[in-house]
């Protein structure tokens, strides 16, 4: 009776691993190459689907790493060397704060957006420039912080006043019409 237990145990475990392997691997591949050391602890983050809807209805989808404790907090996008075009990461609070970012330890240029409890962009701070100490301030309390690849929002036509739809905000999905 013991052998078939641990087996179907190690049958478990080993699948586990594997989709951990895998797991690792697929956030490392694509476009942006395999991560540099800096950043290595996003390879064991998932991806996860994001929307913005603008004020036309149109709906914008982005695959992100979010970022929800104060360690990841403090490394957010460092050390990055390239993003795709659909990435990005949200930094995501648990309450609503005033929040000021920097761009240390950050090779590639970023979009800013800062978003209220609702996921309401109040604010949208455009091409962050790579490694300022610059402090980028959300002037009012905000409850999450998306991070996208510089220009994005202008590509997009994304403007202060669209949504950030994510299970962060309660909700999630999009229907572009």
């Amino acid at each position: 009776m013991m052998i078939p237990s641990f087996s179907r145990y190690r049958a478990t475990l080993a699948a586990l691993l594997l989709c951990l392997a895998t797991a690792g691997f697929s956030a490392d591949s694509g476009e942006s190459g395999p991560l540099p050391d800096g950043a290595a602890w996003l390879r064991y983050q998932p991806v996860t689907p994001l929307w913005i809807v603008s004020r036309s209805a149109r709906c914008h989808r982005f695959r992100i790493w979010v970022a929800r404790t104060a360690v990841q907090f403090s490394r957010g996008l460092m050390y990055i060397r390239q993003l795709e075009e659909d990435g990005g990461m949200l930094f995501a609070m648990q309450i609503e704060r005033d929040i000021s970012m920097w761009m240390r330890n950050t090779y590639i240029p970023l979009d800013i957006l800062f978003a209220d409890a609702s996921g309401k962009i109040i604010k949208i701070h455009a091409n962050a420039e790579p490694h300022s100490l610059d402090h980028i301030g959300s002037g009012q309390s905000v409850r999450a912080v998306l991070e996208l690849p510089g220009g994005a929002a202008a590509a997009r036509g994304i403007q202060v006043g669209d949504y950030v739809r994510h299970e962060h905000f309660g909700n999630s999905g999009c229907h572009d019409q």
